[in-house]
């Protein structure tokens, strides 16, 4: 038995050193749990408590930041009566600084309408995005992004809207 085979418990001091870097990697998969679970515990304090809703998409774009790059986030709803989509929180480096109220079928076929639509959850990366507008028959309106993840808002089973951040 050489110097890196001594038996600690059932495993060899060799078998230990291999077994750090998976202990890292739970480690952090916890670490990370940890602090998806403090984000939506925030999102749910603040949706009870905050006055206005403003400052209430500001937060939550405060606490999309903290996990990843969200210079460019976005919060449409759908009024179905008027058939409009209303960009209630808009931040983006590099497309119209002020958006607000756009008829549906100007972006029924964009990423905002999908979503609208469709109730799914979309995810964009430069890797998959041709595969993705395929599959879906996207059409990029605006400035295409690098990565995106698009997410429904819902009330009940209905899509009232889409929560958007994406990267150039």
């Amino acid at each position: 038995m050489n110097k890196d085979d001594t038996v600690i418990g059932e495993l060899s001091e060799q078998e230990l050193r291999e077994l750090i870097p998976q202990l890292q990697n739970l480690t952090d998969k916890y670490k990370r749990a940890e602090k998806i679970q403090k984000a939506l515990f925030e999102i749910s304090e603040l949706a009870s408590s905050v006055s206005s809703l403003d400052r209430l998409y500001k937060a939550v774009h405060g606490i999309v930041s903290d996990f990843m790059n969200a210079d460019n986030f976005y919060v449409a709803f759908f009024d179905p009566t008027d058939k409009n989509v209303d960009f209630a929180y808009f931040v983006d480096e590099l497309d119209e600084e002020v958006i607000s109220l756009v008829p549906y079928e100007r972006i029924m076929d964009g990423i905002t309408g999908y979503i609208l639509k469709n109730g799914k959850s979309l995810v964009i990366t430069k890797e998959n995005t041709e595969s993705v507008l395929e599959q879906t028959g996207i059409q990029m309106l605006g400035t295409p992004p690098v990565d995106l993840i698009g997410v429904p808002l819902k009330r009940n089973a209905e899509v009232i809207g889409a929560m958007v951040v994406q990267s150039y």
